[in-house]
């Protein structure tokens, strides 16, 4: 039968949409402060039309059977908002791929929340911004890993870069004004592409951010090829601010480093491997699965 599962430490019980209290061990306490949930991250489906290098090993990699319609969906989310959730991003697989994507952004965006965003490679966002903008949603992050089409498709495994851009282009159009735009580094691929990627961001009023490889998915087999945030950096030194990195308050992990030459534009580094943010995290993870 279908459950659903909520990753967080402590752990917690997954009786829904009426939650119980956090399960804490009565003999040990715990090595750091324990921070609540306040954000959630929405797996809506496992499927994706991209086999990313560092994600999977292709497209039809151990999908499951079975998604949870929008009733189910909604009495998880009442459930959550109820706990204490206050920013909802709905992710994937490829979340644009879900059959009932725009009504249950419709129905997120009518709940208390401050913040409802959306993660996606944006192959399909030419046809979805107007509508996801209507629906009610707050924010977009688009996932792009190369501006050369031909590296795109191999780090991808077939993906083709003009619709990607199309969409990005369109959800610009429809009013999506807090942009920001996810790249993967990998070395010996795109790690010569920062600049370029940081300035063709900048001239749309995009913010770029750059992920080091994590170590899940197809990550520890391009362990050797990990690009760290401080190096991404110097890379960039000419075109940043000399100043510390900082994290947006309730916007996540990533650290932003202001332009040189103007402080309104930033780039964002996410640190998943060398630096990993786990002990201040806030944020849920709920999805889908079978038990």
């Amino acid at each position: 039968m279908s459950s659903f599962v909520s990753y967080q430490d402590p752990p917690m019980s997954v009786a829904l949409p009426m939650l119980r209290e956090p399960v804490r061990s009565p003999t040990r306490a715990p090595a750091h402060e324990v921070t609540s949930p306040r954000s959630v991250r929405v797996s809506l489906t496992d499927r994706c039309d991209l086999a990313c290098v560092y994600c999977r090993p292709d497209k039809q990699d151990g999908y499951l059977d079975e998604q949870l319609d929008l009733e189910a969906w909604s009495a998880m989310l009442d459930g959550l908002v109820a706990a204490g959730i206050r920013r909802v991003r709905i992710t994937g697989g490829e979340p644009l791929l879900h059959p009932n994507l725009v009504a249950i952004v419709r129905r997120i965006a009518q709940l208390p929340i401050d913040d409802l965003a959306l993660t996606t490679n944006a192959t399909r966002l030419a046809r979805f911004a107007v509508p996801l903008r209507e629906a009610g949603l707050h924010r977009l992050n688009v996932s792009l890993d190369s501006l050369d089409a031909d590296r795109f498709a191999r780090m991808t495994r077939g993906g083709k870069l003009a619709q990607v851009v199309a969409g990005i282009e369109a959800a610009r159009a429809a009013g999506f004004k807090d942009m920001k735009l996810n790249a993967v580094v990998v070395r010996g691929e795109n790690d010569s592409e920062l600049e370029e990627i940081v300035r063709w961001c900048w001239d749309r009023e995009i913010t770029p951010r750059f992920l080091e490889v994590m170590m899940i998915g197809e990550g520890p087999k391009l362990r050797s090829r990990v690009v760290s945030g401080s190096e991404m950096r110097a890379r960039l030194a000419p075109l940043l601010a000399q100043e510390d990195a900082r994290v947006e308050p309730d916007r996540g992990p990533a650290k932003y480093v202001r332009a040189r030459h103007d402080s309104k534009l930033r780039v964002g580094f996410i640190t998943g491997t060398t630096d990993t943010y786990c002990a201040g995290c806030d944020r849920r993870r709920s999805s889908r699965g079978t038990a």
